[in-house]
């Protein structure tokens, strides 16, 4: 479709494909595929999904850690996989062991609740979390677990959906149904929008945090979201 000499792209079912500001190509490193992506099927979000393994943004802002300077924390480290993305676990061959878990999907290698997790203390070099504390009620409990789970010197990958532009996290315990929840938070199971406090409240327990952003020309490159921090907590 053509409006006043500009071409705009029309959203003609799940597997649109936007025209990319990339000469058309991005790369996928996760996969390595090189190409358009496809748009979120659901909110129609520009180049959300590989369309070669259908990997998001989140995934592909964490193949470009974890293909990186992650691998020297992989490396021979215990790691526990939280809620895990299966596209991801072939960058957790060197480690020496790779444990899922999850509440609910009987596939992954353990049944655990992450604000109580049966575990010993220091069982693990290594925690990936990545989009779970926003549908934790208590991620204040989940947040400490995570630290009594690590060895000290070991690290946790935390990813949850920011707004950077607020100071505070949004929250609401009254809003319960799914679609207040859609409108509050941005989905129907999250019950948060985290603000820049995140830090705070993964410092709280004891983590020294630092973050690591795609940088701008990765953001074009990969079609990550500009902005967006995958936070290194490590545990003393």
């Amino acid at each position: 479709m053509e409006i006043n000499g500009t071409k705009r792209t029309q959203h003609t079912g799940e597997k649109l494909i936007y025209p990319s500001n990339n000469h058309g190509s991005f790369h996928c490193p996760v996969c390595g595929h090189r190409g358009q992506f496809t748009a979120h099927p659901r909110s129609g979000r520009p180049n959300a999904g590989c369309t070669n393994c259908g990997a998001r943004e989140r995934h592909r802002m964490m193949a470009l850690y974890l293909g990186g300077a992650g691998q020297e924390i992989i490396t021979g480290a215990r790691v526990l996989h939280i809620s895990p993305d299966d596209i991801l676990s072939k960058y957790f061959e060197r480690s020496k062991e790779y444990i899922t878990s999850d509440l609910t999907d009987p596939s992954a290698d353990l049944t655990i609740d992450v604000v109580a997790m049966d575990l010993p203390d220091g069982s693990f070099d290594m925690l990936i979390c990545s989009h779970v504390l926003e549908h934790v009620p208590d991620d204040t409990a989940a947040i400490a677990e995570m630290y009594r789970v690590l060895t000290p010197g070991g690290t946790a990958l935390v990813c949850v959906p920011v707004i950077q532009g607020w100071l505070d996290t949004y929250e609401n315990p009254e809003i319960t149904e799914p679609e207040d929840r859609l409108a509050h938070f941005g989905h129907i199971d999250h019950v948060r929008y985290y603000g820049r406090d995140i830090l705070d409240r993964l410092v709280a327990p004891g983590f020294e945090v630092t973050e690591f952003q795609a940088s701008p020309e990765q953001c074009v490159n990969h079609a990550t979201h500009r902005g967006s921090s995958l936070y290194l907590a490590f545990k003393n």
